[in-house]
């Protein structure tokens, strides 16, 4: 097999990134919506009018969300690739690129990287071994990224898809990102042969003549440049590979973003919030027995029992908690965690206290576990090309 030089001066010279979208490192949301923002009640910016899409850690780090559904803040990813590291490599070899991956975050959220992944070529993507998966606030980790048997002189590419999370108490999101860079291996330099002639005339030797033939090897490695830097890579959501692998959405196929309306029917006024997108601070909905927000209460949906005639059973009522439960979006997906010791069930199935359940279309929430068909909210999703608009929750009885 012939050999060729993948040489680091070379590759100084021929790594380039892949044309991408940076990933936003600065919140898309307009200043005047930061400062509508600051206050706990406000669910739109009195200046736009835009709805204000907190980040559900918003009590650390005050963000509101990107076009994406993405904390700029908290999801502070810097990934570079250390071409000082590199070094040869002949073809029939593997090249391993050196990444680095550093949490840039100024609040002191964490990063959790479980995945990252290579490919060449637009070939499927192959796993990369990691040794570690959290990143502290201003730390930076490395990792070397195989490119594989390279055989082929020319361009090549390479794709790289990194998975991160952040976690703000029992919540975590997660996001893929891809980014990658193009790399030249040089094809082999062709060794020259110098026949030399000697003529040889003397008293020792006279007319003799001899050859000497000299291999002239013009494959040296180029010299590689110690002042080179880190190499900043671009990075862009991978929103298909998120959809396709349920990193986010629902099977593959329906997506709730942050931004999906929820609608109300059958409550009574002052029992739940206006119609539209999840605006509180904690990026939740809390409901329970205890009075709403509209009423100078702590929980956004208020639940009671009511009687065949229409009025509240207080028997009944004690048994739903003042906090019963949660609703709120995370990962494009439709969550309710259990918040009373009471429990109560999804479909028919009893959840215990700390519980989490992803809600579907025609799901069915029985806040008392051992009376259901008291008091039950049906879930229904209106969605148009994969992507939900409405989420309906009909109370029942």
């Amino acid at each position: 097999m012939r050999s060729a030089e993948f040489c680091h001066g070379a590759l100084l010279h021929r790594l380039r990134p892949q044309a991408a979208g940076l990933i936003n490192m600065t919140a898309t949301a307009k200043p005047c919506c930061y400062r509508a923002a600051l206050d706990p009640d406000a669910g739109y910016c009195g200046e736009c009018g835009e709805p204000l899409i907190r980040c559900m850690a918003f009590d650390e780090c005050g963000s509101l969300l990107d076009k994406h559904g993405c904390c700029p803040v908290c999801v502070a990813l810097d990934v570079h690739l250390d071409t000082a590291a590199i070094r040869g490599v002949q073809m029939g070899g593997v090249l391993s690129l050196p990444l680095v991956l550093k949490n840039t975050s100024t609040v002191g959220r964490p990063l959790f990287v479980s995945e990252i992944k290579v490919r060449r070529g637009g070939g499927d993507y192959a796993p990369v071994p990691l040794s570690w998966e959290k990143l502290a606030p201003g730390g930076a980790s490395r990792v070397g990224v195989p490119t594989g048997v390279l055989e082929e002189a020319g361009v090549h590419q390479f794709d790289f898809l990194i998975v991160v999370g952040y976690r703000y108490r029992w919540r975590e999101e997660r996001f893929a990102f891809e980014t990658g860079v193009t790399a030249e291996v040089s094809a082999p330099k062709t060794a020259a042969v110098v026949n030399q002639t000697i003529q040889i005339d003397g008293d020792m030797a006279p007319g003799f003549t001899f050859y000497n033939p000299t291999r002239v090897d013009a494959s040296q490695p180029e010299k590689w440049d110690a002042k080179s830097g880190p190499m900043p890579l671009l990075l862009q959501r991978a929103e298909k590979f998120e959809r396709e692998t349920g990193l986010r959405g629902l099977d593959g196929e329906l997506s709730l973003p942050r931004t999906t309306h929820f609608a109300w029917q059958g409550f009574d006024e002052g029992e739940v919030p206006s119609e539209g997108p999840i605006l509180s601070q904690g990026a939740s909905l809390n409901v329970g027995r205890s009075r709403a927000r509209q009423a100078n209460g702590p929980n956004d949906v208020r639940l009671l029992v009511h009687g065949p005639n229409g009025a509240v059973d207080e028997q009944w009522s004690t048994q739903i908690s003042r906090h019963h439960f949660d609703l709120y979006i995370e990962n494009d997906r439709l969550v309710l965690r259990v918040e009373s010791p009471n429990g109560l069930r999804v479909n028919g199935n009893a959840f215990g206290r700390g519980k989490t359940v992803t809600l579907r279309h025609g799901d069915t929430i029985s806040p008392l576990v051992k009376r259901p068909e008291a008091l039950a909210l049906s879930i229904a999703i209106d969605a148009h090309f994969g992507t939900a608009e409405t989420i309906t929750i009909k109370r029942k009885h």
